[in-house]
C-alpha cells in the first residue's frame, strides 16, 4: 500500500479545503517555508504541524487515515455501507468486523468504522458479533471530550453516534464544534457534514426536552443554511421546528404542517423522508397525553 509523506497529504487536505498555500499557511510561516513543507525540502516542526492541521480542520487522526489507511478503509466503508438484510453474506459481515476488531486502536477512523461496523449489525440482528458496550462507548466520549477542532469525520462521528452517548456529551462536543465552525471556503463534503451534524444534535435535543438549546440549534442552523442551502436539510429544520412548536404548545396546527411536508414529500417520492416525518408524527402522537405548560413558539 502506498504511504503519502507528510507534504503530501497536508498539500491533498489544502487542496480538499479549497486553500491557496498562503491562505493555508497565513500567521503560521511564511508562504516560501511552507512551500518547501509540501514538497518535503524542510523538516516539520511540530507546532507549526498542529497549527497547520487546525487551520486545516483536521485532527492528527484523520492525517494518519489519510497518510496510511485511506485505500483500506474506503474498501471497507464501502462494503459496510452495502450490507442489509437481503444481502449480508456470512462470510462478509465477519471478515468486515474482524478487520475492525483487529485495528480499531490504530485511529479514530478505525474506531469510527468500528462501531457503525457493529450498529449496522446490530441493527440487522447479526448476533455473531459484541454488540456496542460501556469500554467503546467510554473510548469514545474521551475522544469526542478532547477535541480541540472537527474535521468531517468528527462531525460524523458525533452525528452517527449521537444515540449512543449520553446527552451530556453529545450538548458539550456539539457547543464546542458549533463555536470552532467558520463558513469560509468550506468544501461540499465539509457542507454535507455540517448539515448533517446539525439535524442530529437538534434531534436529539428534542428527544432530550431541552427546548432552549433546541432553539438555539435551530438558529444556528437556519445561519448555515442561509450560507449553505440543502433541500434535504432545509426540510428537515423545518420539521424539527414544528416538532418543538408542537411540544412546547400541543398545537394541532403544528402537526397539521408536518402532515403537510410529509404529503409534499409523497409527491416528489422521497420515500425516505416520507417515512422519517411519520416517525416524527408517531413519536408525537405517543407522547401528546403530557401537556407542558404553554411557551414562547419559534417562529
Amino acid at each position: 500500500m502506498q504511504v503519502l509523506t507528510d507534504g503530501e497529504v497536508l498539500r491533498k487536505l489544502r487542496k480538499l479545503r479549497g486553500l491557496s498555500q498562503k491562505e493555508c499557511c497565513h500567521g503560521i510561516v511564511s508562504r516560501h517555508t511552507y512551500s518547501r513543507i509540501e514538497r518535503n525540502q524542510t523538516n516539520l516542526q511540530f507546532q507549526i504541524f498542529t497549527e497547520l492541521l487546525e487551520r486545516l480542520n483536521t485532527s492528527y487522526a484523520d492525517f494518519l487515515f489519510l497518510k496510511k489507511e485511506k485505500e483500506r478503509l474506503n474498501i471497507y466503508r464501502q462494503k459496510l455501507s452495502s450490507l442489509n438484510k437481503k444481502n449480508i453474506q456470512e462470510n462478509d459481515p465477519l471478515e468486515l468486523y474482524a478487520y475492525f476488531e483487529k485495528n480499531k486502536n490504530k485511529s479514530i477512523q478505525n474506531f469510527h468504522y468500528y462501531l457503525l461496523c457493529k450498529k449496522k449489525m446490530e441493527k440487522l440482528d447479526f448476533d455473531q458479533i459484541e454488540k456496542i458496550n460501556m469500554t467503546d462507548l467510554n473510548q469514545l466520549t474521551m475522544y469526542i471530550n478532547n477535541l480541540t477542532f472537527f474535521s468531517i469525520l468528527d462531525l460524523n462521528l458525533i452525528s452517527d453516534m449521537s444515540d449512543y452517548l449520553t446527552y451530556d456529551t453529545i450538548k458539550k462536543g456539539s457547543l464546542k464544534a458549533i463555536k470552532k465552525l467558520t463558513y469560509n471556503n468550506l468544501t461540499l463534503a465539509y457542507q454535507q457534514a455540517v448539515h448533517q451534524f446539525f439535524y442530529s444534535i437538534t434531534s436529539v435535543a428534542l428527544k432530550n426536552e431541552d427546548y432552549t438549546f433546541t432553539k438555539y440549534l435551530l438558529k444556528q442552523t437556519n445561519n448555515f443554511l442561509s450560507f449553505f442551502p440543502d433541500h434535504y436539510f432545509l426540510l428537515f429544520s423545518h420539521v424539527n421546528r414544528h416538532t418543538l412548536n408542537y411540544k412546547l404548545s400541543q398545537n394541532n396546527y403544528y402537526l397539521s404542517k408536518l402532515f403537510i411536508l410529509k404529503d409534499c414529500m409523497k409527491e416528489l417520492k422521497d420515500e425516505q423522508s416520507v417515512k422519517q416525518i411519520e416517525n416524527q408524527i408517531k413519536l408525537l402522537l405517543q407522547h401528546s397525553s403530557s401537556h407542558p405548560t404553554p411557551t414562547t413558539i419559534l417562529h
